[in-house]
């Protein structure tokens, strides 16, 4: 009898814990999907509820977490502007990154693949729905631009702008006069921005993932760490596509015309992300070669990632030819 209650006990206690931790995730994925810049992370709390959890569990909390957004995003829409089908993707791509740990899925592998499948998906519905309704990506950002503008006006900020002068005003004065070249600017760089955003959510998500591996190695066996997705390596053909890209940007207007231009700097920002990623791993084995741990190293990472990011664009495409690492390698031994 004593034997039954006490494992009454330890059950309601690991139920209460489970639930304590999905509240604690939850409240992480919602707070990151209210920051605009962090976002993007908010999948990696739902793929450890899939971790955590299993994937019954996990599959609620995915559930709950796209219900939750579309009702605040819609009574709270300054707070959390994501839309209903932006809340459904997040928890798609919260599974996706937990079946990649669960499945075993070599992490470089489970982000390039998953990421062109999210995005040709993404492609063929825009399309579908393109062709069957009178829906129009064109008319959908117009719409949302013209929005921002009106609120813009309304407030007291567009006499402070004017008022400010200079070049930066001027230009944002000339956006709210005539809204349709922002939108044109916009709809010309939407593929490579949905291509690199989607890309690099998923790296986000799975470093943060690997990162805090400790958390979930206990339930799932997985044979790849952090180390086998920041050793990322561009394979050395792409540096046609590469070559292609910049000749198209610099060049391409006088051959194809804007669409010569348009073309090219889509293709090199879609190229131009595996070449950071290399760059990256490249910067993390500096900082590792050198000691750099702790709120530094946090510090460092994060300036690079936003401020210096062509940087290591440029280290990763030279990483062809130079090979950085050896030179680290070289240092060590001596």
């Amino acid at each position: 009898m004593l034997s039954e209650n006490n494992d009454r006990k330890v059950i309601e206690g690991s139920e209460k814990s489970q639930v304590s931790k999905m509240i604690f995730l939850m409240v992480i994925a919602l707070a990151l999907t209210s920051f605009p810049l962090l976002s993007m992370l908010a999948p990696a709390p739902v793929a450890f509820s899939f971790l955590l959890f299993g994937r019954t569990k996990g599959s609620m909390f995915a559930g709950v977490y796209a219900i939750g957004l579309i009702f605040l995003s819609f009574y709270y829409p300054k707070i959390f502007p994501l839309l209903g089908p932006m809340a459904i993707a997040m928890a798609l791509v919260g599974y996706f990154l937990a079946e990649v740990i669960l499945r075993r899925v070599p992490p470089k592998k489970g982000m390039v693949v998953g990421g062109l499948t999210i995005c040709l998906g993404l492609g063929l519905i825009v399309g579908l729905a393109t062709l069957a309704t009178d829906f129009s990506v064109d008319k959908l950002v117009e719409a949302k631009v013209v929005e921002i503008v009106k609120e813009f006006k309304t407030s007291n900020k567009l006499e402070g702008l004017k008022a400010e002068g200079g070049e930066e005003a001027r230009a944002l004065l000339d956006i709210i006069n005539n809204p349709k070249t922002l939108v044109k600017k916009i709809v010309t760089w939407l593929p490579a921005g949905i291509f690199v955003s989607t890309i690099f959510t998923l790296w986000a998500c799975l470093y943060v993932i690997l990162r805090n591996s400790l958390l979930w190695r206990g339930k799932v066996s997985y044979p790849y760490g952090l180390r086998d997705l920041l050793s990322f390596k561009v394979p050395d053909y792409f540096i046609w596509p590469l070559i292609t890209a910049l000749v198209l940007t610099l060049g391409g207007e006088y051959v194809l015309g804007d669409v010569g231009v348009i073309i090219g700097t889509n293709l090199l920002y879609a190229v131009g992300i595996f070449y950071f990623f290399q760059g990256f791993g490249v910067f993390v084995d500096f900082l590792d070669h050198f000691k750099i741990f702790g709120f530094f190293r946090t510090l460092l990472m994060a300036f690079t990632l936003f401020m210096a990011w062509r940087f290591l664009f440029l280290v990763g495409v030279f990483d062809l030819w130079i090979n950085f690492r050896k030179f680290l390698k070289k240092k060590e031994n001596k």
